[in-house]
């Protein structure tokens, strides 16, 4: 009894241990989403907001029907600043609705907007096995929007990472190769 006890408190310990070493690996939670995925998350949409990008305030671009997403969708890339890094990023704001048009996204860019979804190039080693992307899926408020169990769409989202992978050029880039 009493040797069945330490054996239990011993893995216990190394359990809790693990947990507080990689706790995503002991309790199945995805390698995204997590409190600093959330917070990079908004230091980017602050970025995004100051360079025009996202927001109420945000440069037109032309909008243009979607092949994959079944939407009308304005796409914008640049450079931008996030902390002490500067990298590649893409916005692809997401629009939506019974009514929703070419001119109707023209005219009216806040109506139909559901989705804006970013990648950003981080500093190299972020994730090397993905091109360095983060990627979040907002909300047109710029809160993050969360996946059906709960999780937040920001940092190495697997869904976002599945499809880019699959982009020409081994850029993870569907609108140009770099």
């Amino acid at each position: 009894m009493r040797r069945s006890f330490r054996t239990a408190a011993i893995l216990s310990l190394f359990t809790f241990a693990a947990i507080i070493y990689h706790p995503a690996e002991v309790i199945g939670a995805p390698p995204f989403g997590g409190p600093e995925d959330v917070k990079d998350s908004e230091q980017l949409w602050q970025a995004l907001s100051d360079a025009r990008l996202v927001g109420s305030q945000a440069i037109s671009a032309m909008p243009y029907e979607g092949s994959v997403h079944k939407t009308i969708l304005v796409t914008l890339d640049s450079t931008l600043g996030v902390g002490d890094h500067t990298g590649a990023v893409i916005v692809k704001k997401m629009y939506q609705g019974p009514d929703v048009s070419i001119q109707s996204v023209f005219d009216a860019p806040a109506k139909n907007l559901k989705i804006v979804a970013v990648m950003y190039q981080r500093e190299k080693g972020y994730d090397p096995d993905n091109q360095d992307w983060l990627y979040v899926k907002y909300n047109p408020d710029g809160t993050p929007q969360m996946n059906k169990k709960g999780v937040f769409m920001a940092g190495r989202a697997a869904k976002c990472i599945s499809c880019h992978q699959s982009a020409p050029g081994d850029d993870y880039i569907y609108s140009y190769d770099r």
